[in-house]
Formats: structure tokens, sequence, C-alpha cells
């Protein structure tokens, strides 16, 4: 009986055409060379840098793990959500613009029963803001100089709204202290328009000589979009 062929030179000879037809499929891809591949159904994975001359339409999600840059403009019609802290005043065109304000006098005013404007002091709307956190008080100090007991009143407005009047009890001839405070949120300002913080007084029953009375207002602005 004839001796059959050993096997091998023709699984080798299959082998290689295997090989030959993989290397011809690999080359005719058209992502050959290109650092890019499909791992899977519908994904295209770009394991390279991806240089794109011309536009880009993305119309899914987009996940970007690494560093960005973008040179040109860029029209966000979405919203954009930021973590907290990345972008200071530095980088804003508009920034946040904070202001501390003291006015004080201590000229000899009288004080009467009905309210007297002691200190008025107005501030200019800044470049690029509409609007704005006021906080602040008045100290009214002044001696009472009637022979009865009296109150005093301080009251603190911003921009045409009252804190309304704090009493305090003062004996004939000592000096009393008035404080009050007050804050508000003020909205739709112009730059260069004025916002105006004014301090006034008044007394319970009669009207006070004036004796070194001092009137103060100190406050914190902060000016934004």
């Amino acid at each position: 009986m004839a001796r059959q062929p050993e096997p091998w030179p023709s699984f080798i000879r299959r082998f290689k055409d295997l090989e030959q037809q993989v290397t011809r499929i690999l080359n005719a891809s058209p992502f050959t060379g290109t650092g890019m591949s499909i791992p899977a159904p519908g994904v295209v994975q770009v394991d390279g840098e991806l240089d794109v001359n011309g536009p880009i339409d993305v119309h899914g999600a987009a996940n970007f793990d690494g560093n960005t840059t973008i040179g040109g403009n860029a029209a966000i019609t979405g919203t954009l959500s930021l973590p907290a802290g990345i972008i200071n005043n530095d980088a804003l065109a508009n920034p946040v613009v904070p202001q501390s304000v003291w006015k004080g006098t201590t000229s000899n005013f009288g004080l009467a029963v009905s309210w007297s404007t002691l200190v008025s002091q107005a501030l200019t709307v800044p470049s690029g803001v509409n609007s704005a956190q006021v906080i602040g008080f008045v100290r009214l100090v002044a001696t009472n100089t009637t022979a009865s007991k009296d109150y005093l009143y301080s009251d603190f407005d911003i921009a045409g709204q009252s804190s309304g009047g704090f009493a305090t009890p003062v004996d004939p001839g000592d000096p009393g202290t008035s404080f009050c405070s007050f804050a508000r949120t003020l909205t739709g300002l112009t730059p260069g328009g004025t916002v105006t913080l004014t301090a006034s007084g008044s007394t319970g029953f009669a009207s006070w000589a004036s004796t070194n009375n001092v009137c103060q207002i100190s406050a914190s602005v902060t000016w934004y979009r």
C-alpha cells in the first residue's frame, strides 16, 4: 500500500496564503498607517495626533480627557458647566469689583425731631457691571443737650430705600450712640450712574444743640454683572 504524503507542507502553504491575504486586507484598509482603528462596530479610535484643517461636525457626545487648546473663536450655544474656582478675575473682561466706603463728619451739627440728612455718599457704577450688593452701617454719636431724657435715632438709606429709625435712650447731658445696619441687592444699574448712601438722624422729643456730634457711614460694595 502506498504511503500517504505528510500534511505539513500543505498546511504551511495555506498559512502563507492566509498571511498574504491578511496583509493585502490590512494594506487595503483606509486606516492603515493613520493611527486610527475600529476596535468595535461604530467606534473609531485615534491613537496618534488628529490634525483637522477643515470644518468638523460632532453631533453626539464628545469627551476630552486630555488637554485641549483652541486657537480660534469658540461659539457655545448650549449650557457650559465648569467646576467651581477655575476662573479668576484676571481671566475676566469684566470681573467682580469690590469697593469699601468710609464717609464721616465731625462737624458740629444739631439734631431735631424731624429727620436731618447728616452724611451722603454717591458711588459711581463701574464700567461693565449692572448689579451691586451693598452691606453697611451708620453710627451716630450725639449729646443730649436738653434737661430731660430723650431718644437718639439713626437711619441708613441705600439707593432710596430706608433701613428705618433705630432709637437709643440718652440721659440729659450725656452722649449717646445709635447704630443701624442695612443691606440691599441692587439690579438694573447703568455704568456711570450713581448709587447714593445716606445717613440721617433725629431726636425723640426736643432739639439738641451741636456738641461735637459725629456721624459715619461704613459700607462694603460688591459690583458685578
